[in-house]
């Protein structure tokens, strides 16, 4: 090949590999990260039109966007019935108006965080198309909060609700919420928080509802509610002036806005599920083999329980009552067959029949050979208030629960062996069952104990009997724990208080009723981290109650202390309400 062929090729082949590197996709550097929300360019009709006479509006927007469940996220005040059909078409959503609208009356469309970009889900916030169908826009608002009643924690996405009333109705105001939809309604944010705005200038029923059948409607026993105890009204805020400007601007004045309400009242509801009176059977569990536990909607009063597939020749069970009296356990006697009907009835209970399978059969299906023969030779088994082998003994003596009812023990073979010396302490039976045992005796601090109870010491009423129990525990010292004196004198009611003591996941540990505000002491306290819930006990029954809507009933006020209290080892801690 000739040296000026040779150049030729060297000139064709350098752009044909310039222009297949071109060709090469290579992976595009990104800017930074969309994290601002779609921006309206414009409405049609505009938004706060008057003499709104159309079917149809359109809402632009300066991106692609996404409308999620528009049904239950986008809030129509007042609804409209059916509801709006909701398009998009490039980036604009179209709206649809089904229903007709009624005249000189102001509807917006609350679009909450329904509208978001389709990149980065970017949310357009509390987005609201507002217009009037008569000369002017109403401009009255109301704002509120709602919170759990016992635990007072923010309820989210509950319904705020506002009725007044029409010349059409002829229900009272109060009835309203059980057989009419509201007139202005709006959801709570994560916070608890609501806001009615553009509402006319008239007095409203103000209520909160957690609608569990999404009917609108006050129908249900175990809705939860909240209500206001006098009619509201609103408060005028004075408009904005349109701002063209981007950015900033627009942030300034959304915050302008936020701090003219904040001049304005909150309506702050207390949300709770209405007391039922009836009673009722939740639920009936096999525990074991003869033992059956019946749950109760409320403490029994005094409930007759009466076989229907036998006739008892004398005393069939034995009854064991849980400390609310809630729940019983039923331990059968000589029991055969492998099913029991019974009839249990009780103060507003009239009588429910229950059909409970006790077939031996059911305890063996899922059960292992081991188990099996383990469940053939059966014995006595136990539990201790113990905990991890230490006890603290300042607040309780040592206690054993067996699992059965007993009907022979014999206490003169148990033992408490301290070192080199044993001693025989008093026991004596602490349920009228005979199923638990406390010790009576003085136990000295930082000390290691064993307790002992001799093989076939107890014998229950189904004829089991007991191995060797052998329990080792160490007993406290009073440095290991620290007191806590509360001082309530400065508290602003002169009611009976229910004190509770709560650990940091609000479980209660303790609780105390003082009769009148003054001093308190949780004393032999575990250190850790506790708080403080008090409850105005206005009845003095001893227990927090619910409200009742029907009968205007609030629930009794809880208050939870500002602060979280540290209990440290040999240490007292002093705190006082309103400091």
């Amino acid at each position: 090949m000739s040296g000026r062929k040779a150049f030729q090729i060297f000139l064709f082949v350098i752009p044909l590999l310039a222009l297949i590197r071109c060709a090469n996709p290579v992976t595009p550097q990104g800017g930074p990260k969309d994290k601002k929300p779609p921006v309206v360019l414009s409405c049609i009709p505009p938004n706060n039109t008057v003499h709104f006479d159309k079917k149809t509006i359109h809402i632009s927007f300066d991106e692609f966007v996404q409308l999620k469940d528009p049904v239950t996220k986008v809030n129509v005040c007042p609804p409209l019935l059916p509801k709006n059909d909701y398009r998009l078409r490039g980036k604009t959503l179209i709206i649809q108006m089904e229903d007709s609208l009624k005249p000189n009356t102001t509807y917006s469309l609350n679009f909450g965080d329904a509208i978001s970009d389709i990149t980065e889900n970017n949310v357009l916030r509390d987005f609201a198309y507002v217009f009037s169908t008569g000369s002017y826009l109403d401009s009255m608002n109301i704002q509120g909060k709602i919170f759990d009643a016992f635990t007072l924690k923010p309820q989210g996405d509950i319904y705020a609700m506002l009725y007044s009333h029409t010349p059409s109705d002829t229900l009272p105001l109060d009835s309203l919420p059980f057989h009419a939809s509201p007139y202005y309604k709006v959801k709570t944010d994560s916070n608890g928080y609501f806001s009615f705005h553009h509402i006319r200038n008239t007095e409203y029923l103000l209520i909160g509802l957690k609608d569990q059948n999404g009917d609108g409607y006050y129908d249900m026993s175990t809705e939860k509610i909240a209500f206001y105890d006098s009619l509201v009204k609103g408060n005028y805020i004075p408009p904005m002036k349109t701002d063209t400007l981007p950015g900033d601007s627009l942030k300034k004045k959304k915050d302008t806005l936020s701090e003219s309400m904040k001049a304005f009242p909150l309506f702050t509801m207390r949300m709770f599920e209405a007391f039922d009176s009836t009673q009722k059977i939740l639920k009936t569990n096999v525990i074991n083999k003869n033992e059956v536990q019946i749950s109760f909607r409320y403490s029994t009063k005094n409930p007759e329980i009466s076989p229907l597939n036998f006739t008892p020749s004398g005393p069939w069970m034995i009854q064991e009552y849980s400390p609310k009296r809630d729940s019983v356990t039923l331990w059968l006697k000589n029991f055969t067959k492998d099913s029991l009907v019974m009839v249990v009835k009780d103060k507003n209970l009239k009588g429910d029949t229950l059909i409970v399978d006790l077939n031996p059969n059911r305890f063996l299906k899922k059960s292992s050979k081991k188990e099996k023969e383990a469940l053939k030779t059966e014995k006595l088994s136990f539990t201790s208030n113990f905990q991890a082998s230490r006890l603290n003994q300042f607040i309780s003596q040592p206690e054993i629960s067996f699992s059965y009812p007993l009907t022979r023990f014999d206490p003169s073979g148990v033992k408490l062996i301290e070192g080199k010396d044993t001693l025989s302490p008093e026991v004596v039976f602490c349920d009228s069952i005979h199923r638990r045992i406390k010790l009576l005796t003085r136990l000295k601090e930082e000390k290691k104990y064993q307790l002992l109870i001799p093989d076939s010491a107890l014998v229950s009423y189904n004829g089991l009997t007991n191995d060797t129990i052998r329990i080792g525990f160490t007993t406290s010292s009073e440095k290991d724990f620290g007191n806590l004196i509360f001082d309530l004198s400065a508290f602003p009611f002169n009611d009976q208080l229910i004190v509770q003591l709560t650990n940091d996941k609000d479980i209660k540990i303790r609780e105390i009723v003082l009769p009148a505000p003054g001093k308190i002491k949780f004393d032999y306290l575990n250190p850790a981290i506790y708080k403080v819930k008090i409850i105005r006990d206005k009845n003095r029954n001893r227990r927090w109650d619910t409200g009742n809507f029907r009968e205007r009933l609030q629930p009794e006020e809880v208050y939870n202390y500002s602060k979280a209290i540290e209990i440290r080892a040999n240490w007292d801690v002093e705190e006082q309400w309103g400091q």
